[in-house]
């Protein structure tokens, strides 16, 4: 590798002329040296690789890199595609999102030539959502079936279970019914001879066995505990016997051949309040444990065989114990794990029943539920849910956390479990009181290794088939750039739940101004010397709003206050003073406002969309634009209030207007219809002159903006119904980089702004922002 040439352009080895073997196999050959870091480091090799063979060698030599993780969420994406600058796209879009770690190091130049500041959006978690359950979803647990394919079952306060294929997330068969309250708690079990059993408990005080294939009970409901049935399990004796526990709100734990359904030995009694949790675990020298936690606080132990306890109690949480699992690798200690009320996971060693490691902490409510998983590579995860809506992962063995809570659920997460598919694949599923089940992949929500390697790419894909992300809640659909006198760059973001503030170049949130409501137009401008102000209409009330940009405090009356304004924006006259425009849908009207008072009144002949932006001609002269759903766009001068310019027979109504100047100063006005070519047309606004459309976009355009480059150079943006922003280089009509494919909704609004040193600066919302620097 060090000897690979280095590009004059970067550097970076210039793995764009490398030869095609080092492309396809250098991979392997590194993993097989320990080098593999070296080539994360070097991340435009990504670029040109043999992604499913780079696939294959990260998945055998794991690194704990943060471009490791981001390779595996754009897995699918950059296999693909072979052109570099797509790659390109597809690391920067995804790392700005997701991987922000990722981000700071990665190095896509000059297959891509922007760099992504920031963005609002929220990290992709994977994961799916099963819906079906009308009630919350108590209970979850896999199940493989003896042809090999994971199920998952599901109880709801709904009175039903539920069954799964956890790969695809299709329903297996009808929901199974019979319980008369809601099911608690079920668990797969499996029959010497294959078969695979279902279990349930429910509130209505019995436990139930079904035929997991045909949904047929089998025998007769299980009646013994005289209150709810709060938990089953299923175990299995060194002499092939399978049994079946339950714990009750009777404070008993129930024990019965799951065969025969008879009782397999009298009630346990020691629990002095609910059993709210059973488990069955098998320690390494063959033991087999039943553990129990109940509201008492404790977590007992019990020999399987012959019920007798198995040491004292487990003491410790402050609260009630709602869940116990086991965990028994074939080396290193067999673990207990129980979660508890006082918003705590513990872990005992589950042979002495000695603490391992202190508390873990982290949930700001009580753990309902707790699971161990194995990764391929053997890590050992502990999950737990929480009624703070989250689900965490642990380091089983550290006692650390690993990543981030995983949210998404709109409620208490009242289970989980760990599955594993056929092709080695970990699962992770969780159940809510919001009636959802999702199903996560637990490597790349949380943890810093690397998926199971195989020959076949689709096991690969299945990740990102488990993508979801959680949006902010609202649509952005306005943007506005303003600077402060200290040459501090702002960006407002309006949607329809109000606007809020952004440093430019950190995305960091400042204080926003109140305002609620969808925001139909906003635009920054100094009214006052030295002082930026935020103009904003809402389209709740079409009222003019100002506030001071630095503070957030909103500025006294406006005599545009009074108007039902649906649009605006600020402009400066030849001699720099501050103007604003303002678009009055009741007088049909552009008011133009000069020192707080009313300067110029420019009639409007159809009903306006709420878009006016000013431009400036080569002599100076201040000219102000509006479409029109008559299929119209007027300008104007602002000076002699003539109507310099209109625009008729346009494709559909006006989406969008903006003003831009070529190097030699020419004025170009840009819009967009709705039309079957889904076209930006642009025009000389001083003659009218039509120049070629620019085509690329595969659905109609929302937004244009004009941006000029340090060298004059004049760039549109365009944001899509299709999903994508495209920079233009307006002189030539052609592509400036590859489309912005980091949206994953419509595009609802860009612009550009120019920084101190010339630097150019893009912004583009959906039901997020993301500012790319040029």
């Amino acid at each position: 590798m060090s000897k690979q040439p280095t590009s004059p352009q970067v550097p970076d080895s210039d793995w764009a002329h490398a030869n095609p073997y080092l492309q396809r196999y250098l991979a392997t050959h590194a993993a097989a040296g320990n080098r593999l870091a070296e080539l994360l480091d070097d991340n435009r090799y990504l670029l040109y690789a043999d992604i499913p063979r780079f696939a294959r060698a990260l998945a055998t030599h794991a690194q704990d890199h943060p471009v490791s993780r981001l390779f595996w969420r754009t897995f699918a994406s950059l296999n693909a595609t072979e052109i570099p600058g797509e790659r390109a796209e597809v690391l920067r879009s995804i790392a700005a999102r997701d991987e922000r770690a990722a981000a700071q190091v990665l190095n896509t130049f000059p297959e891509r030539p922007s760099r992504t500041l920031w963005t609002t959006a929220l990290p992709m978690t994977f994961h799916r959502i099963f819906r079906g359950h009308t009630h919350s979803v108590l209970s979850a647990a896999f199940g493989t079936t003896p042809d090999g394919i994971l199920w998952l079952a599901t109880g709801s306060a709904d009175h039903t279970v539920r069954v799964w294929d956890a790969a695809s997330g299709e329903p297996v068969g009808s929901p199974l019914t019979g319980h008369t309250g809601e099911v608690r708690s079920v668990a797969f079990g499996t029959m010497p001879d294959g078969t695979l059993l279902l279990a349930s408990g429910s509130s209505d005080r019995t436990a139930r066995v079904w035929d997991a294939a045909s949904g047929v009970p089998i025998g007769l409901p299980l009646t013994d505990h005289s209150r709810g049935v709060n938990t089953v399990a299923f175990g299995t004796l060194p002499d092939g016997t399978v049994l079946l526990a339950s714990g009750s709100d009777d404070d008993t734990v129930q024990w019965w051949d799951a065969v025969s359904g008879n009782p397999f030995i009298p009630p346990l009694m020691d629990h002095a309040a609910w059993v709210r949790s059973v488990a069955f675990g098998t320690l390494r020298d063959g033991t087999v444990l039943l553990a129990s936690g109940s509201d008492d606080g404790a977590v007992r132990r019990w020999d399987a065989a012959s019920g007798e306890p198995y040491g004292n109690p487990l003491e410790g949480h402050t609260g009630w114990v709602s869940a116990v699992t086991f965990d028994s690798p074939s080396n290193g200690t067999d673990l207990l794990a129980s979660g508890s009320s006082d918003h705590t996971v513990q872990q005992w060693d589950a042979s002495t029943g000695r603490p391992f490691g202190p508390p873990l902490t982290g949930h700001n409510g009580g753990v309902n539920a707790v699971a161990f998983g194995t990764l391929f590579d053997g890590s050992r995860l502990l999950a737990s849910g929480s009624s703070d809506g989250t689900v965490r992962l642990w380091d089983a063995e550290l006692g650390t956390s690993v990543g981030l809570p995983l949210t998404g659920h709109a409620g208490a997460v009242n289970t989980v479990a760990f599955g594993t598919l056929p092709n080695g694949i970990l699962l992770l599923a969780s159940g809510s009181d919001d009636q959802t089940v999702r199903v996560w992949d637990p490597a790349s929500a949380g943890h810093s290794g690397s998926f199971a390697s195989n020959e076949d790419d689709d096991e690969y894909l299945y990740y990102e088939e488990l993508a979801h992300r959680e949006t902010m809640g609202f649509k952005v659909n306005k943007l506005a750039f303003g600077t402060l006198s200290d040459g501090r760059l702002l960006l407002a973001s309006g949607s329809d739940s109000g606007a809020r503030l952004w440093d430019a170049i950190s995305g960091e949130p400042l204080d926003s101004p109140n305002i609620f409501g969808e925001v139909s137009s906003m635009s920054f401008g100094y009214i006052e010397k030295d002082t930026l102000w935020l103009a904003c209409t809402s389209a709740e009330d079409r009222m003019m709003r100002l506030w001071n940009a630095t503070s957030s405090v909103p500025v006294g009356s406006h005599p545009a206050d009074q108007m039902e304004t649906v649009g605006l924006t600020f402009g400066a006259l030849c001699d720099g003073t501050v103007v604003l425009a303002t678009l009055d849908e009741v007088e049909r009207a552009v008011h133009i406002w000069k020192s707080g008072e009313l300067y110029r009144t420019l009639p409007v002949h159809a009903k306006p969309l709420g878009m006016v932006t000013f431009g400036t001609l080569p002599d100076g002269t201040l000219l102000v634009a509006s479409g029109f759903a008559d299929k119209t766009i007027s300008v104007w001068n602002v000076i002699s209030e003539e109507l310099s310019l209109r625009i008729t027979d346009l494709p559909g109504p006006v989406n969008t207007v903006a003003f831009g100047n070529l190097p030699d100063g020419t004025l170009l006005l840009a819009s967009s219809s709705d039309d079957n070519d889904h076209a930006v047309q642009i025009w000389d606004a001083a003659t009218g002159q039509l120049f070629q459309p620019i085509i690329g976009h595969t659905r109609d355009v929302n937004a244009v903006a004009f941006g000029n480059l340090s060298d004059g150079t004049l760039l549109l943006a365009s944001g899509s119904d299709d999903k994508t922003v495209r920079v233009w280089d307006v002189a030539s009509n052609s592509l400036f980089g590859l489309p912005m494919t980091g949206h994953d909704d419509i595009v609802n609004a860009v612009a550009f702004a120019n920084l101190p040193d010339g630097t150019l600066l893009l912004a583009s919302a959906s039901n997020d922002v993301i500012v790319e620097k040029y």
